[in-house]
This record gives structure tokens, sequence and C-alpha cells, in this order.
């Protein structure tokens, strides 16, 4: 996206949050890119987030140890069909302490989090929002917490 949730987040955790935003389509980050431009640890990479996420899965810093994100916190907010399970699966091996997934259809989000339940998640909250009154359009938030 154009790093909206990224620049709540800082505004309700501070400024020294480290946050990624990955979005693959090249406008939408050149726009996180300037919206995030006055937050230090935030930046935002045009990327498909499949291959974001398999950068990410096994990857070392630059003294060779493992780099773990275990404790960070992913924000998913995929397309209409879903995460999928590529990305679902890369998920379940990066392994993060919080997962909040943004989903914009509910048979997408209950496919996307059957795995990851399965895969040691426990479903914390699950909050719908009409966003778009008198028509079938729903957003929902689940958050899930490593267990």
């Amino acid at each position: 996206g154009v790093g909206l949730f990224s620049g709540a987040l800082a505004a309700k955790f501070g400024n020294d949050l480290r946050i990624t935003s990955v979005e693959s389509f090249r406008q939408a980050t050149d726009d996180a890119t300037l919206n995030l431009a006055d937050l230090a640890k935030a930046k935002a990479v045009c990327a498909p987030v499949e291959r974001f996420l398999n950068e990410r899965v096994g990857n070392l810093d630059k003294g060779g140890k493992a780099v773990s994100p275990r404790n960070s916190t992913i924000i998913l907010d995929p397309p209409r069909a879903g995460a999928g399970a590529k990305v679902v699966g890369q998920i379940l091996e990066i392994q993060p302490k919080h997962i909040v997934y943004v989903a914009c259809d509910p048979i997408a989000l209950a496919r996307d989090l059957k795995p990851l339940i399965e895969g040691g998640y426990e479903l914390k909250t699950l909050r719908a929002f009409d966003l778009f009154p008198h028509t079938h359009h729903v957003e929902a938030v689940a958050s899930l917490v490593r267990k």
C-alpha cells in the first residue's frame, strides 16, 4: 500500500519502530516512500510479497547469525483473493509473534486462517467493519498470536 498502516503504527508506537512496507505496485511504493519519509526506521519495498518473504526465510545478518523476525508483527492486507497458500506457508516458516490480517473477503480470510491456526497460531480477535454500507462487502480484521 501507500504506507497508511505504517504511518498509523508509527504514530501509535513511536518513530523508533522498525517498519517495512511491502507492495508490488511501483506507484504505491513510491507514495509509501514519500509518506514514510519522516520515519527514520521505516522503508517501503517494491516487490511481490512472496519474493520478499522468501528472502526473509533463513536470512542471515552481516555477521552470519540468523536474523529472527520471531518477535515481529506481520500485517497482511492482501487482495480480495487472499494471501494464498504460498504466503501463508512462508509466514509459518518465519513464525512472527503476531499476525494482523486485514481482509476484504471473509471466505479468503477463512481459507488463509485455517493453516495459520493449524500451524500454531491462536485467533485472539476477529472484527468485521461495514465500510461500504448497503453493499455485500465487509472488511474484517483478524489478530493472531503464536502459541
